[in-house]
């Protein structure tokens, strides 16, 4: 028996509903490496001017935001499609 054949009774739309699924996991996972970077780089910039620094923080706390948002939506889509495929 095969790998393949647990996939014997699925339909289209679970083929579609897994890809993307799927997409979407691997976009979850890229945060955590987006974080570590985001991290680093806002570290680096503690070493200069007061408004210089308040300013990169204010970019670094906003980028933080979008990317937790984004994973909040990607995670909701990923265990979506695979409890409706599952």
């Amino acid at each position: 028996m095969s790998f393949f054949s647990l996939f014997r009774f699925a339909q289209p739309l679970d083929y579609f509903l897994m890809v993307f699924g799927t997409i979407a996991s691997l976009a979850m996972g890229a945060a955590l490496p987006s974080f570590s970077l985001l991290w680093g780089n806002m570290i680096d910039n503690f070493g200069g001017s007061g408004d210089d620094m308040v300013e990169s923080a204010l970019q670094s706390f906003l980028l933080f935001i979008y990317i937790g948002i984004g994973v909040f939506f990607a995670a909701w889509i990923m265990y979506g499609c695979w409890l409706i495929t599952g």
